[in-house]
């Protein structure tokens, strides 16, 4: 039953929602990368930290 419940949630609430998020998150990286002179490069690429 447990299994049944989460997986209905995952499916039907948790997936789209997070879909959007993945959405806004990559057209934000686009946005990024397309700005002149490698800028959103250097912003994209500082960004990730090791």
């Amino acid at each position: 039953m447990t299994s049944l419940v989460g997986l209905v949630l995952g499916i039907f609430i948790i997936g789209p929602i997070f879909h959007e998020v993945e959405v806004y998150v990559l057209s934000a990286v686009e946005f990024l990368l397309t700005l002149p002179f490698g800028i959103g490069g250097l912003i994209y690429g500082n960004s990730w930290v090791s």
